[in-house]
């Protein structure tokens, strides 16, 4: 008997027990299973609900087991526990119908609570024990059926499902299993939800409603355009954040139920089922210190405190989470806060450590999507014992020394993929004989793919070393390619060099690797540059067909050639005082100072003293101003044919553009002034930060996917230079992008403009800009990252 008895409190889950276990096997069973339930609930007492929603009205109809009357209405068993009583759970089932008016909800697209009424309750299942009673091991086997009328205004466009059972505070996470139907037809997937978070449904009443497909593979293709469809955030009860990890900053971005976001903060309400405008911007304070809290975020070894870049109160029917919402009154129970906390890096990071302190009940993990730069997100799941994330930056690079550079370049191992036998076992797999061969294969491939010029002429490429790397960075050991590989699943880390150039100091280099990319586009998208004598990185970004880095003194660094200008024709210049007008007028004081001094004979006279007095301040004051070159009046007019000026525009007007890549304000600004001159220089500037955050609404600013210049026509130059300059209309096209929460806007804009273009100290640089038009071309894209 012992040994039932210890298999039975074993098994206490179990329906059916053996007979002949004695009456104190059963009361430990008993006491166990309440005392199970009333600490951490009963998760096997699920409390079906079925929904149905017609134009003017729901009807719900609830199965409870017994259980639920022994938890929640104090059911207790007769005869020293060995049965309930059949007249006892009736009463209790009939108290039971008002718990569930209280505790289970239903409300509109407004948060409005609907009121509902009993319409029946069913006991058949009870009938069978009216005389022996339910044992209590079988108080999960027998319920009782409760229906609910809630009558509509209207065709409901949103309703919103939750339930406290217990109460607010009860801890016993009681499941509720909803399954809703629209006029007759089951219209989505059977749906769990907790204590407190609630499930939303839409209703879209322009169409009938349809059943939910039997195959799999159309259910899932109607899940993948649901996503799409909802920007990545398709239940609302859901919580969703985004890791940001850029050149400038990292953006923690979370989009989470507002019912949620107050169990980790505190937001004060005059009234518990509404927010007000004022309520909500109390609340940011409470959301910075949860932020600079429980969210610690630390680039390369230093902790940083997060900027709250927005805070928005997202309505039910928001699909464009990226557009400002307008201030209004919210409901409690049908809002989603959308929270970006930007930390400032001023640089690339090199390694990162994200920790999440925020988990309760209702949060019990967080998955955390990472976007590390334009990669494709990858997916972090945080729990309360592993609640740190830590990032260290890989990937390709070029450090350029006094007379030559060194590099790393990680490149995908499948670009030697025709090289190997493949592997008629498995598709994508490839057949190498030994690590050294591919090694050899790999060596032979780069040599001949890679081109560098160091001043002007070639600088052979030499191949250091070469690795192989799985996709975590992690090296793979000497033997791996004995045998099969999937060679998508494996890095190549390549360290070359190229130079040195004997005796003399490297002005200008490029580096072209177009073979590569003719086998896959994406061989490389990014790396960082140094550039001599400076240990400051500078991260590049190559775009579809940019296939080649270049650096020289004048033009900085960038893709492709667009860096590499002629110098202007060579033309003798001269300095002049930089306001002519007031040398003249210092001049003739000065004549007129001689010749009054001459009509007195050269003795003091108040005229004389005046005109000296007079003369010497304007002397001073063209001095003081100083002086400016312009050409040689006796230098010829240089002429560029119509080729070269469109060569030296298109490089300038791309120049422009790639300012705005580089990682710091101050180095875009820079960039931007070795190839732009005078009032141009800030003005231009300062119109394209505002245009960039302007796009932005918030957070990051937009980002330039693409410039094309479309047209070009020289004109009549109305620049600095007469002799050395040209004008040009230009028109252009630029796509750029937005991205927040998982989603972004991409958009793209048609441009024209004069401009005129002259040489300053011997570079060509834009000295005159006039816009004549600006439209957006083609209906924007929104949409998700990976389906762009």
């Amino acid at each position: 008997m012992k040994s039932r008895r210890m298999e039975t409190l074993q098994n206490m889950k179990l329906c059916k027990c053996r007979a002949g276990i004695s009456i104190i096997g059963m009361m430990l069973t008993v006491m166990t299973f309440l005392m199970a339930h009333k600490s951490v609930g009963h998760p096997l007492a699920v409390t079906t609900c079925e929904v149905q929603v017609t134009q003017d009205r729901i009807e719900t109809r609830m199965n409870v087991l017994v259980a639920d009357l022994v938890i929640f209405q104090g059911l207790k068993p007769r005869e020293n526990g060995r049965y309930y009583d059949y007249d006892e759970m009736v009463e209790a089932a009939q108290k039971h119908r008002e718990f569930i008016l209280k505790y289970f909800y239903i409300r509109d697209g407004q948060g409005r609570r609907l009121d509902g009424q009993s319409t029946g309750m069913d006991l058949s299942r009870l009938d069978s024990r009216k005389e022996t009673g339910i044992r209590p091991l079988e108080v999960m086997r027998f319920g009782i059926d409760y229906t609910f009328e809630y009558p509509l205004d209207g065709k409901p466009e949103f309703l919103n499902f939750s339930q406290i059972f217990g109460g607010a505070d009860n801890p016993q996470p009681e499941t509720v299993e909803l399954l809703i139907h629209r006029d007759g037809i089951l219209v989505e997937a059977p749906v769990k939800i907790g204590p407190q978070v609630p499930h939303v449904v839409r209703f879209d009443w322009s169409k009938p409603a349809e059943p939910l497909p039997n195959d799999w593979a159309t259910r899932k293709r109607e899940a993948e355009q649901k996503m799409l469809e909802s920007l990545g955030m398709p239940q609302f009860s859901g919580v969703y954040s985004h890791l940001y990890i850029e050149d400038t900053e990292v953006r923690h971005e979370v989009i989470l139920p507002l019912v949620i976001l107050e169990t980790l903060i505190s937001i004060d309400k005059e009234d518990p089922d509404y927010v007000t405008v004022q309520e909500q911007l109390a609340a940011r304070e409470n959301i910075e210190r949860f932020f600079r809290e429980q969210n610690p975020l630390s680039v390369d070894g230093a902790r940083i405190s997060p900027q709250i870049a927005r805070v928005d109160f997202f309505p039910l029917d928001t699909r464009d989470f990226m557009k400002a919402t307008i201030p209004q009154k919210v409901s409690a129970y049908n809002t989603r806060v959308g929270i970006i906390a930007s930390y400032k890096t001023g640089g690339t990071p090199k390694k990162l450590r994200v920790q999440w302190d925020g988990f309760n009940r209702l949060l019990p993990y967080l998955k955390v999507n990472v976007y590390e730069f334009d990669k494709e997100p990858e997916y972090k799941y945080l729990i309360e014992e592993e609640n740190v994330f830590e990032w260290t930056r890989r990937g390709s690079s070029i450090n350029a020394s006094g007379n030559g550079f060194t590099g790393n370049l990680y490149l995908p191992a499948s670009l030697m993929e025709k090289s190997f036998e493949a592997d008629d076992r498995v598709p994508g797999r490839v057949i190498s004989p030994d690590t050294d061969f591919a090694v050899s294969v790999w060596t032979k491939l780069v040599e001949e793919s890679l081109t560098a010029t160091v001043n002007g002429s070639g600088a052979p490429v030499e191949i250091v070393e070469v690795r192989f790397f799985d996709l975590d960075y992690q090296e793979l050991p000497m033997g791996t390619f004995s045998g099969a590989i999937d060679l998508s699943e494996v890095l190549a880390l390549t360290e070359i060099k190229a130079g040195p150039v004997e005796g003399l100091p490297m002005r200008s280099f490029s580096l072209d690797w177009a073979p590569l990319t003719d086998i896959d586009p994406s061989a490389i998208t990014r790396l960082m540059f140094t550039e001599p004598g400076s240990s400051d990185e500078t991260a590049v970004t190559f775009r579809d067909g940019e296939s080649s880095l270049s650096w020289s003194e004048n033009f900085g660094v960038g893709p492709g050639s667009l860096f590499s200008l002629s110098s202007p024709p060579e033309i003798r210049m001269v300095e002049v005082p930089r306001y002519p007008v007031l040398a003249g007028v210092a001049v003739l004081l000065t004549i007129w100072g001689l010749f009054q001094w001459a009509r007195v004979k050269f003795r003091p006279g108040s005229r004389a003293l005046t005109a000296t007095l007079v003369a010497a301040v304007a002397i001073v004051a063209t001095i003081l101003t100083g002086t400016k070159e312009i050409p040689s009046p006796f230098s010829k007019s240089v002429e560029v044919d119509t080729e070269e000026k469109n060569r030296i525009f298109e490089a300038l007007h791309q120049n422009i553009y790639q300012a705005f890549r580089m990682p710091t304000e101050s180095r875009q600004y820079d960039a931007l002034a070795r190839g732009v001159t005078g009032d141009l220089l800030n003005n231009l500037y300062l119109e394209i930060q505002k245009s960039l955050v302007n796009e932005s609404t918030g957070g990051a600013a937009a980002r330039v996917d693409s410039v094309e210049v479309t047209e070009t026509e020289p004109v009549d130059f109305t620049g600095l230079n007469t002799w050395s300059g040209f004008g040009m209309d230009a028109t252009w096209m630029v796509a750029g992008t937005v991205e927040h929460w998982g989603h972004i806007h991409t958009r793209t804009n048609r441009y024209r403009a004069d401009f005129s273009i002259t040489a300053v100290s011997n570079q060509w640089k834009m000295a005159g800009f006039t816009l004549k038009s600006q439209e957006q071309v083609g209906d924007p894209y929104v949409g998700l990252r990976s389906a762009r």
